[in-house]
């Protein structure tokens, strides 16, 4: 078996013509001339001892794993003015504007899904190797929806690499406006903003970055993130976890303005159904363009019918999906059900969905040959009965580790 052994190099530094030249004066007894050139001599140090420790080769002997410094996200579709953030107490953000951050007077992240879209989400990491930052091989982001399945894993590069070779202000510019304008998004692996600072000027460390959408079809709640980093002597860092908040926010589509009952005739209940199809405006449709699963309220003004004595004279059916499925609700005009407007529609709209509706309506008592008009109001909330709020702890640290091929360096 071989063995592998430090080296302990000591040097002697050697002064020699290509130093700058420093210029002679009586005012520098230090100074000596050489020549033409001249230079400086540090008192009663003229020889200066250097070391390097040279480690075991390959993926398991001598090496260090990769350094996460720190992580952040940001949600990259809003930008908050001054005069619309909310009352924090404090000014909003040095230049009077928040970027990144849907509420930002709350700790972390929150990310404002894009009804009946896709929100993109910025991933953010400072890393560095105690091999030298050029030693990171490939940069991980994974993430988990809120009940704990695996969403998506993405890679992330350095920022500041172009055709022209590196730029540190690219970094160092997108470190001060973290710290300037989202300080409370970071998450620290035990490390000083001032060291951070030091590494990005100093080129020994690199901020990572990639992006990655999320779709008002996904959930809302809160996504678990975690970075890791490989590095070219095949050693994995640890994760570096944190969380942010998708907004959960309930909302609907629907394909129709107007609800035609037709003729009727007194003391019938007539249906109108609807379909499954949003292009047929006829036929009452909704979707869930919202990022929860959705109940419904309906409400419904008295169409101008009135009262006799005390007592409607009309009444009101509704359902969602095919009869006999979720079951009918009857209600009255301008009912109020626990102080929301409207009544509850049996059933729930999941994520990503959409059905038919069907409405009734039941005249007890009105004028022959008159056309009636009214206004109904239809509303989504949140279905928090069967809803995941957060990420289930025995499933957060479960990610692929797979390397994407090809891999674009730096």
């Amino acid at each position: 078996m071989r063995n592998i052994f430090a080296i302990l190099a000591i040097l002697s530094m050697i002064t020699a013509a290509s130093f700058v030249a420093i210029a002679e004066t009586p005012e520098c007894p230090d100074c000596k001339s050489d020549g033409n050139q001249a230079y400086n001599l540090i008192p009663d140090q003229t020889d200066i001892g250097t070391q390097v420790f040279i480690t075991g080769g390959g993926g398991s002997t001598g090496n260090e794993p990769p350094v996460i410094k720190c992580k952040w996200e940001y949600d990259l579709d809003v930008m908050l003015e001054g005069e619309d953030c909310p009352p924090c107490g404090e000014p909003c953000g040095e230049d009077g504007n928040y970027y990144h951050d849907a509420c930002p007077c709350e700790l972390g992240l929150q990310v404002k899904p894009i009804i009946g879209s896709s929100v993109t989400v910025g991933y953010f990491a400072v890393v560095t190797d105690p091999q030298g930052v050029n030693s990171v091989d490939h940069m991980y982001v994974d993430v988990w929806h809120p009940d704990g399945s695996f969403k998506y894993q993405i890679e992330i590069l350095p920022i500041g690499f172009s055709s022209g070779g590196y730029d540190k202000n690219v970094a160092l510019d997108a470190w001060a406006h973290v710290i300037t304008n989202h300080a409370d998004l970071i998450t620290y692996n035990g490390y000083e903003n001032d060291e951070i600072y030091d590494e990005l000027w100093e080129e020994l460390a690199y901020i990572y970055y990639g992006e990655a959408e999320i779709s008002y079809c996904q959930p809302g709640g809160y996504y678990h993130v975690g970075v890791r980093e490989h590095d070219t002597y095949d050693y994995w860092c640890d994760y570096l976890y944190n969380n942010f908040w998708y907004i959960p926010t309930s909302a609907i589509e629907i394909d129709f303005t107007t609800l035609n009952y037709g003729s009727i005739a007194t003391s019938v209940n007539k249906w109108v159904g609807g379909d499954s199809d949003m292009a047929t405006l006829e036929k009452p449709t909704v979707r869930n363009v919202g990022n929860t699963p959705v109940k419904l309220n309906v409400w419904q003004d008295d169409m101008d019918f009135g009262q006799t004595g005390t007592a409607w004279n009309v009444q009101f059916d509704a359902r969602l999906g095919a009869p006999g499925v979720n079951g009918d609700v009857v209600y009255a005009p301008y009912e109020y059900i626990s102080g929301w407007p409207g009544v509850w529609i049996p059933g729930v709209l999941p994520l990503c969905t959409e059905d038919k509706m069907d409405f009734s309506i039941h005249v007890f008592k009105g004028m022959p040959g008159y056309t009636y008009l009214g206004i109904m109001k239809l509303f989504a909330y949140i279905d928090c009965d069967s809803y995941p709020w957060v990420t289930p702890i025995d499933l957060q640290g479960n990610a692929p580790m797979g390397v994407p091929d090809p891999y674009v360096g730096p």
